[in-house]
This record gives structure tokens, sequence and C-alpha cells, in this order.
């Protein structure tokens, strides 16, 4: 007996998906013997595809054909028309069905029972099915043409009937859906083929694999039944949102509305393993051992300007260290879309605080807002947040934007982050500086104590002209030399100690410093003599003298 194949092969998509004018790719993946996955079309221009047992064959946007797969045995693929005009295809055990845009069918391959030299040709016709080793088709008054393999009733049993909707073939049974919704089948009774169709009359999809069918309901629901090999009936997903079904030779597979495919049923060809991740699909192909979906073949499904080929690097659908997520516009919650960072600023969308300066890369620029992505499967709720407000803060004041890649944006000696303290991109805190003017950077060092004839370096910078510099000291009490921030000053003045607060305004322009004396005139006030060692940071402190202010 020659091995089967089962596909359902609708001529018009039926999902709210819809593939894009010019055409889209495919993916395939599960058995490769005999190149059905890697021989596959590699153009973005396709419109419809089929799978066959062994071979596949797809429609370009020009309306010509494409087959690949199985070495030629029985003219499958070197049959293959060669003029334009067709619109969907179908594909059977070695054979195939292509119909035209005048509802003409063309038919090549294998012929041993009639299912090639018997076919209806003439136009007029709406949809072509192909089971193993007999063809459907559908006219436009909705009427059923049958014609091949008949063992089983799967030709002779077709109802006489009009007002069919859509056609599937099996094995050695057939199914078609109602344009009321109801669904009828006929030929083989193995496994209840026939005596367990369901009910109803809210079926919107249907496809037959080898001993097996499945149908959609308007609710987004699944339906399988037959045999029940490997799961291909009992592991059928619940839940709604299912759009598309279609069936292979002992798995199954269904397009959701929000663009993916699940697979179930037989994995030994890695048929549910290797289904891609992140992928947006309009049409799910399943025949013989694999499977192909045409859609978009690296989409970016959150909007962020990077495709997800880009964002999830290894293709293994999950978000591993190095990688953005597919699925959130804004992985590093700052405020910046992810693409906007790689691609434009050159931040780090990994890193909300590129430059570590203490403020957010999306605050340093300005950003006032935060970050959504779109809606999908237009069911009126962002599908995924993009922005987290709980870690972004947006920016106060957007004209205090300042460098996301450079810690200290104004160069005054002290970053972002210090002088914005509440790192909102305002200066609204009593303590705070502004980032983007140097000249109010203020510096805090602290010694204690100043031990006389003791060397001290203290090092940093630069500080701009104008910055100011705070010394906290003491001459009592023993301790460690501190020294707080990078700072570069000439220590060649005298400075006062008779206060805790010392104030040393720094010119690094003209190299003069100079400290303010607070004390009243009369007061006595202790100094030290600072004796300058090197050409910026190293000072020593002689004895004190006890001066009065005049």
């Amino acid at each position: 007996m020659l091995h089967p194949c089962a596909l359902a092969a609708v001529a018009v998509l039926l999902t709210p998906i819809a593939l894009p004018a010019q055409g889209a790719g495919i993916l395939s993946w599960g058995d490769d013997t005999f190149g059905e996955v890697s021989l596959a079309p590699t153009a973005e221009d396709l419109i419809h595809v089929a799978k066959g047992w062994q071979h596949g064959i797809a429609v370009h946007a020009d309306g010509s054909l494409q087959s690949w797969g199985r070495i030629d045995r029985f003219g499958e693929l070197a049959g293959t028309p060669g003029d334009v005009g067709y619109q969907s295809v179908a594909a059977g055990a070695w054979y195939s069905l292509a119909l035209r845009a005048d509802g003409s069918i063309a038919v090549w391959g294998y012929d041993t029972f009639d299912q090639v030299s018997t076919a209806p040709t003439a136009a007029g016709h709406l949809e072509v099915a192909a089971g193993d080793f007999h063809g459907l088709a559908r006219r436009a008054n909705g009427s059923i043409a049958a014609w091949g393999r008949n063992d089983a009733g799967q030709v002779g049993n077709a109802p006489s009937g009009s007002g069919y909707a859509q056609l599937a073939a099996g094995y050695l049974h057939s199914l078609a859906r109602h344009s009321d919704g109801s669904l009828l089948s006929w030929g083989s009774n193995d496994f209840g083929l026939v005596s367990n169709t369901p009910g109803g009359n809210d079926f919107v999809d249907i496809a037959a694999g080898y001993r097996h069918s499945h149908a959609v309901r308007a609710d987004g629901t699944l339906v399988s039944w037959g045999d029940d090999t490997l799961g291909v009936v009992s592991q059928t997903p619940g839940g709604n949102g299912f759009l598309r079904v279609s069936a292979g030779f002992y798995h199954a597979m269904a397009l959701h509305n929000d663009g993916s495919v699940v697979v179930w049923g037989d994995n030994r060809f890695d048929q549910i393993n290797d289904v891609p991740p992140f992928r947006i699909f309009a049409l799910p192909v399943a025949g013989g051992y694999s499977c192909h979906a045409l859609g978009q073949l690296d989409p970016d499904l959150d909007s962020d300007g990077l495709s997800d080929s880009e964002e999830d690097l290894n293709g293994d659908g999950l978000v591993d260290p190095g990688e953005t997520d597919p699925f959130d516009q804004d992985s590093d919650d700052d405020g910046l879309g992810d693409g906007e960072e790689a691609l434009t600023l050159l931040t780090d969308p990994l890193v909300d605080d590129t430059d570590l300066d203490g403020v957010q890369d999306g605050t340093e620029i300005g950003r006032d807002s935060v970050v959504w992505d779109g809606d999908l499967d237009g069911d009126g709720t962002p599908d995924v947040l993009g922005t987290n407000p709980a870690r972004f803060t947006p920016d106060s004041d957007p004209l205090s934007q300042t460098d996301p890649l450079v810690a200290d944006s104004d160069g005054g000696g002290l970053s972002d982050g210090m002088e914005d303290l509440d790192a909102n991109g305002a200066v609204d805190l009593p303590d705070e500086f502004d980032p983007t003017a140097p000249g109010d950077d203020e510096f805090l060092l602290v010694v204690d104590p100043l031990i006389p004839g003791e060397f001290y370096t203290m090092t940093a910078g630069p500080v701009r002209a104008g910055s100011h510099v705070y010394i906290l000291s003491s001459l009592v009490g023993p301790g460690p030399l501190d020294t707080f921030f990078d700072l570069q000053l000439h220590l060649d003045l005298p400075i006062n100690f008779m206060v805790d607060e010392v104030t040393l305004v720094v010119d690094t322009v003209s190299g003069q410093a100079f400290v303010p004396i607070f004390a009243p005139p009369g007061t006595p006030v202790w100094y030290h003599s600072v004796e300058q060692l090197t050409a910026r940071n190293s000072f020593r402190v002689s004895n004190p003298v006890m001066r009065a202010v005049e």
C-alpha cells in the first residue's frame, strides 16, 4: 500500500490575518527526508501553499507555481504548469491540483486511481482539495465534484446538494462545511470519521488528516475526532482564539488569532519542537510529516524598530541574557524603545542607565511619557506593556536634557545624578544643581584631622571655572584622611579652619583660588598656611597660627 498523506487545501484565506498584497514568505519544519523543508521557496511573494506527502507546491504573487520535494518520481515536480494566473493549490500523494483565477483546474502527477485524468478542468470552480488519491472541487453554486479512488465511498458518497462553503480530503474520507456552518463527512467510517462528525452549525474551518478530522467553531475552539494515534485527537489544544486548522499524517496545527501556530500529535520529526517562535502567520499547512506556514518571516511584534530575530538572537523563543524582549517595546524600562536605543541613540537597550550617572536614559533625553505598544489582535487591549511606569521616572523638565552617553553632561565635575538627586530631569530640590550648567557644580571634601606637617593629596577633576569646593575638617581628634569626589585644584592660599565649613572657590582657568572669611572683624581665627608641593593636588599644612581677622 502506498503511504498516505493528508491535507485540506482551500482556495481562499478565511482568517482576518491577511497576507500583504505582494505576498509573504514560507517557514517550513518537520520531516526533510525529500527536501520538503530545505528545498522550500525562499521568496517572500507567496500567496498560497500546499503540502502533500513528500512534496510541496506554492503560488507566487504573479500567479506562477513552484513545486519542490521528492525526486520527480511521478512528474509531481516536472509536470508543474509553467503558465500564470493561479490563485490556490492542493497536494495529495504525488499529485497536485492548482486553481486558476477563472475557476479552471490544472492537475498533474501520480494517476493510478485516475485522480489526474478524470479531474474536472473547466472554469467555474471556487476551491480544490486533495486527499491521498482522490480529489474534490467546489463549484460556484456550492455543489461538490469528487473523483479518483473510491474504495471507501470517499468519491461516490459525495453529497449531491449545493451550498457548501469549504472542502477537506483525507486518506479514505472527505469532509465538507456547509454555508450554514454545519459539517458533513463521507467515505471511510473507520475510527468514527463519519459517525462521530460533530453536530451544530457554528463551524468556520475544517481539515482532514490521514484518519482524523478537525474543525474550528465560531467561538475559536477546536474539535477533533477519529484515530487518536500519537495524540492527534486527544491532545487537541483547549481554549479559544483559533482561526484555522490543518492536518497531516498524525499531527495537526492551528492558527491562533495572535498570529502564532500550535502543533500537536506526532513529534517524531520535531513538528512540535521546531515551531518557529515569534512569527505572524496567515496560513498553516500540515501535510505528510512536516509543516509549512505563510506569513511575515521576521516581523516586529512589539513595533519597537527591531525585528524579532534581532531581539531573539538564537531563535529559541526565550529572552536569554544579552537579548531584548520581542514582546516588550522597552526591555530595560527606561522610557526609550529598544530600537530607538539600539539604532538611533546608541544607548544600551538592556541597561536603563547607560552612562551609569544615576539618571535613566529616557529622563536624560527629556522623555516625559511612557511607551505603549500596539494591539495586534484588535481586541482593544494593548498586547504588551512597553515601558514599566513603576521603574521609569518621566522627565519633569524636558528642557533640561542631559546626555545619556556622558556621565557628567556639563563637564563640571559632578555626575548628572549627583546634581539631579531625585533623577527626574529637573532642578527642584534645595540641594540639587543644574546638570546642564558647569558653574554650579559643588564638591565636598572631608579631611579629618588636618595634622600639621603631614602630606595630603586630593585627586580628581576636572573642576570647571566657577565650581565650588567645600572642605569639612577638624583639628581635634584622630581619624583617617577621607577623599570624596575627583578633584584637582591648586591649594596655594591660606585656609580658614575656625568654622566647620570652609568654602574654597576655584577658578581653574585663571589658576586662582580663594577662601572667603566668614568671621566678623576682630574675631580670633585659626589659620593654617598651605604649602603647595606639586603643580596640582599635593599639599602640606604648616603649624597653626592664631590671627585676628582685620
